[in-house]
């Protein structure tokens, strides 16, 4: 498989949704993305993220959509930081 720069995490059925359409932006700017479907956990979806080679992670629940927020985690480092959307 190529390899991505981004694999977004959707944690619940709207972010899901949510998450697609980003995705779809990204793609569109030229960014490969990949996103995590299925019902995994939070670790299981992480692990996703550490093979898929990406460098970054979008995590985000429909609690975090609806506060207008996704957590971008920096997938070599750990580090997570929360930015609107």
């Amino acid at each position: 498989t190529a390899r991505v720069d981004v694999y977004a995490v959707p944690l619940g059925e709207d972010a899901k949704v949510r998450l697609a359409m980003l995705a779809s932006q990204l793609r569109a700017a030229g960014v490969r993305v990949d996103v995590a479907y299925g019902d995994r956990s939070l670790k299981g979806a992480m692990k996703g993220a550490d093979r898929s080679g990406a460098s970054i992670a979008l995590v985000a629940g429909d609690r975090d959509l609806e506060a207008g927020t996704v957590g971008v985690k920096t997938l070599a480092t750990g580090e997570q930081v929360d930015i609107a959307v």
